[in-house]
């Protein structure tokens, strides 16, 4: 059985180094390093783009930089800029996404990604029929809708006017979402 695949943006590798004195960035931190655990033991295989390669290459901090390009070597798969990426994300900028949080989308759609991870507020507020999106409120209740099953998530958000969404192909989360959406597949990643 092949495994899903998973892509992360700058702001999810970067979480640790953040003030873990805050609840929200610690829980987000601990479900970050528990996703890097299931790439590392070969459960789930990341995708690494050269966004996140360019992103990483500009971080100011060397102890960061260095500790996100020797996690980037676990990607099974690398994404290079091409035209379709870039028409992709400019439609995306046009939604009010910042151009690189666009190139990440991009970059994840682009691969057919299972799974985009991000602690991006803009990113998780994000709707499209290409994409899904948990749950309108999972930034404050970490939980997910009890009408979720494996493969269809609902995608309900402020934009969506609460309509599901099962035809979007990649799922966005942020770390703690994702390690609950988990639970809920008991620990099955299908």
């Amino acid at each position: 059985m092949e495994n899903k695949t998973i892509y992360l943006d700058n702001c999810t590798y970067n979480r640790p180094f953040d003030d873990q004195s805050q609840l929200r960035i610690s829980l987000e931190t601990q479900a970050k390093l528990y996703i890097q655990s299931l790439i590392r033991d070969n459960k789930i295989d990341l995708v690494y783009s050269y966004v996140c390669f360019y992103e990483n290459f500009i971080n100011p901090f060397e102890d960061k930089k260095l500790s996100i390009s020797n996690f980037s070597e676990y990607a099974k798969y690398s994404v290079i800029e091409n035209h379709d990426i870039l028409v992709k994300a400019n439609e995306i900028i046009h939604k009010r996404i910042k151009p690189l949080d666009a190139l990440h989308l991009s970059c994840a759609i682009n691969a057919d990604v299972d799974y985009f991870i991000t602690v991006d507020d803009g990113i998780l507020r994000y709707n499209t029929n290409e994409i899904k999106i948990p749950a309108a409120e999972r930034r404050r209740i970490f939980v997910l809708p009890e009408n979720c099953t494996a493969g269809l998530i609902p995608s309900v958000t402020p934009q969506s006017g609460g309509v599901l969404n099962p035809t979007a192909r990649i799922k966005i989360f942020d770390p703690p979402m994702f390690i609950k959406f988990l639970d809920s597949q008991e620990g099955e990643i299908d």
